[in-house]
């Protein structure tokens, strides 16, 4: 019997988040209310320890908030994903 290991991934900040926003000449706050979500959302993405969390999130949070920041920044939705975010193994 082959012992197989199930990896899991997920969906973090990375750790420039809050700068790749301003670098775009963005707010946290005209970026959460382009995505359609809390302001406090990205907030605890940009700085997770403040508020006690890992920096994880839903992948579809994970999109609204790419599709919000290529919207504004005219850029691809992918382009933007990866701008903010990384996949890694948990």
């Amino acid at each position: 019997m082959v012992n197989e290991q199930v990896v899991t991934m997920a969906i973090r900040a990375r750790p420039d988040f809050s700068s790749q926003i301003a670098r775009a000449g963005l707010t946290r706050s005209e970026v959460a209310r382009a995505a359609d979500i809390s302001t406090r959302t990205l907030d605890a993405l940009a700085r997770p320890e403040t508020y006690k969390r890992t920096g994880a999130l839903r992948e579809s949070t994970a999109w609204k908030i790419a599709r919000a920041l290529a919207t504004l920044t005219s850029q691809a939705p992918e382009a933007a994903y990866n701008q903010l975010f990384v996949e890694v193994e948990e």
